[in-house]
């Protein structure tokens, strides 16, 4: 049941050797003195947890530690279970509560058969194994427990600079360089002592922080907020545990007017990317976008709207809502997009691409269109490298070049050698009368 690898995963030195005698008499098939053991060992880990969690600040338990030692001196034993079974109703989750509660029922038949004669009852192993495989995973190997997560590790977001967007963004520092650390610290700080209940909290706590809220604090934090909710997102994936975050939060909450990124021209001044966000935390599970469909139309309409006329969010997110990418490109109206797309290497195929090219081409005015001509047709010489087009795949192009003077007129600069350059490429133009 309990390999050395497990074992060492108790957190706390002595719990361990303790939780190895539970494995004995269980292995030996004492069941009534496995349960003993266990009831044992759970009082002792939960009272040292208690020790850690105010020296760390987490719980202010100074109060409660005084009495419980006034009791241990005085041998009160059954006052100090009691107390500290008390103290953690406000901390663990309900379902660890009831089922410490129901052991404590059993611990008393196995230690005191006497008073519950009417009852005979005789510990299975089943039922052992459960309470011990309960214990194991919702206290033993738990650090410490935490009631208001975020409250906990705000200051440690607040008291170290982890980054800034804005010097990734200029390309002074990479991502990943304060990612990394910040991954590390977080987690083996914080994310391995969470129970299911603080991961759920934490989650709502941080689309708050991240995406709703957008006072001065939050711009500033907003990007270590970010990198925490990617590190608990990437940590329970790979615990296989994202499950727990299945219908935790209300989508309902969010409106159109919170989901905007900054998009000032001078990159230096976007302290705000609350859209950008909101696309990443929803591609780490399916289910995260099949509730925002069902709790929120409107903003699910809005998150498909606004990804399909903007390149960045197209290239990154489009399996939010598309099986293929192909199936994207087939939803893009964009000319902007279309055209920012074929600057991409090889990013669409080569079907699209011609596609996308006819667009472009259909789209230049006829009138005051010099300009616009210019940027299309370099685009399509740029693509006849990048997809190996040929005459007949661009034929549709070329009759829309040969019909439209802003394109083929000579008093537009670039004209003539866009041309040349078209041919020298091997496509013939001479049925083009206006283009040849």
């Amino acid at each position: 049941m309990f390999n050395n690898s497990n074992i060492s995963l108790v957190k706390r030195k002595e719990s361990r050797k303790y939780f190895e005698d539970v494995l004995q008499s269980f292995y030996s098939k004492n069941y009534r003195a496995a349960i003993l053991l266990l009831y044992s060992l759970v009082i002792d880990d939960l009272y040292y947890k208690l020790i850690l969690m105010n020296d760390r600040k987490y719980y202010n338990l100074n109060d409660d530690l005084k009495r419980i030692e006034e009791l241990r001196k005085s041998d009160k034993y059954s006052e100090i279970e009691e107390k500290i079974f008390n103290k953690y109703k406000n901390i663990l989750n309900h379902d660890t509560i009831d089922m410490l509660e129901y052991f404590k029922k059993i611990r008393n038949k196995c230690a005191h058969p006497s008073y519950f004669k009417d009852e005979e009852y005789t510990p299975i192993q089943e039922e052992v194994n459960l309470f011990i495989m309960r214990i194991y995973n919702d206290i033993l190997i738990k650090e410490a427990f935490i009631k208001d997560p975020y409250s906990i590790i705000k200051p440690d977001i607040e008291n170290k600079e982890w980054g800034f967007i804005m010097d990734v963004n200029m390309g002074y520092t990479t991502h990943e360089m304060n990612y990394v650390p910040f991954k590390i610290h977080f987690t083996n700080k914080y994310l391995k002592g969470l129970t299911d209940n603080n991961f759920q909290k934490l989650f709502n706590d941080l689309i708050k922080v991240i995406v709703i809220k957008n006072g001065e604090w939050e711009k500033l934090h907003q990007y270590a907020n970010m990198m925490l909710m990617d590190s608990m997102l990437e940590y329970l994936n790979d615990i296989g545990k994202m499950s727990i975050l299945e219908n935790c939060y209300d989508w309902s909450k969010l409106q159109e007017e919170y989901l905007y990124d900054d998009n000032d021209t001078a990159i230096y001044k976007n302290e705000w990317f609350a859209l950008t966000n909101l696309y990443k935390i929803l591609t780490y599970n399916k289910f995260f976008m099949q509730e925002v469909m069902l709790q929120n139309e409107a903003i699910y309409n809005f998150l498909k709207d606004r990804l399909l006329s903007s390149q960045k969010y197209i290239i990154n997110y489009w399996n939010l809502f598309f099986q293929t990418f192909e199936e994207a490109c087939l939803k893009i109206n964009s000319i902007e997009v279309k055209t920012a797309l074929l600057k991409e290497d090889n990013f669409v195929t080569k079907n699209n691409a011609i596609k996308f090219l006819k667009d472009i081409f259909d789209n230049i005015p006829i009138s005051d269109g010099f300009s616009i001509a210019d940027e299309a047709c370099d685009l399509l010489i740029r693509c006849i490298d990048d997809y190996e087009l040929s005459k007949v795949d661009i034929d549709d192009i070329l009759k829309i070049m040969n019909s439209n003077s802003q394109i083929y007129f000579s008093a537009r600069r670039k004209r003539n050698s866009q041309i040349e350059s078209i041919k020298s490429k091997g496509i013939e133009l001479l049925e083009y009368i206006n283009l040849n």
